[in-house]
């Protein structure tokens, strides 16, 4: 068997090649920059900011400060009976600011931060109560060791759910927040 040389390429045909080749890799490098372009374009028009920032609202579903819209609506905000037993309907203007990309609710990290805490902190201190009053009804008993154990037992218990919420441990929501925070700064640092 005989085998066959290969035939040397001719000029024309090695510059059509390096033609062929250079305008591939300038459509790679035009795919690139468009995306890149698509980009930009989507953080200039949903992303209000760049930089993590508490005061700044904060869309859970985007997982970005994006730009949000503010509808006010109408509805039922409670049904009470009256002095004469009727149903007492009050309707009053909700105000809802929703993401404009996704209309999820955007949320401030710093006042979520407050709210959530309040309410966790009340949610603890209820039962914490009433270990107190069932303290108390022990004191005035012959168990007076065991009233002054659960007194301190829920004393340092209030302590301790005030310093948690003091610090801003007890939102999930602003725990979701610095998560992305964090997360964001890492990758900025990268």
């Amino acid at each position: 068997m005989s085998k066959k040389k290969p035939r040397k390429r001719s000029k024309a045909e090695i510059r059509k090649a390096w033609s062929e080749n250079r305008r591939r890799e300038n459509r790679r490098k035009g795919a690139v920059e468009a995306q890149e372009s698509r980009q930009e374009t989507y953080r200039a028009r949903y992303i209000a900011s760049a930089d993590p920032n508490e005061g700044i609202p904060w869309c859970k579903n985007c997982r970005a400060h994006t730009h949000y819209d503010t509808e006010m609506s109408w509805n039922l905000v409670y049904d009470d009976p009256d002095d004469t037993g009727e149903d007492r309907h009050r309707i009053a203007k909700i105000r809802r600011d929703q993401c404009l990309q996704c209309k999820g609710k955007v949320v401030t990290p710093a006042q979520i931060k407050g709210d959530e805490n309040a309410l966790f902190f009340t949610l603890g201190v209820i039962p914490l109560l009433l270990v107190v009053v069932m303290a108390m009804g022990l004191l005035f008993d012959s168990n007076k060791a065991l009233a002054v154990g659960l007194l301190i037992t829920v004393a340092i218990a209030i302590s301790g759910l005030a310093y948690c919420a003091y610090r801003g441990q007890l939102s999930p929501s602003y725990h979701s927040w610095l998560q992305w925070a964090k997360e964001h700064k890492d990758n900025e640092t990268k």
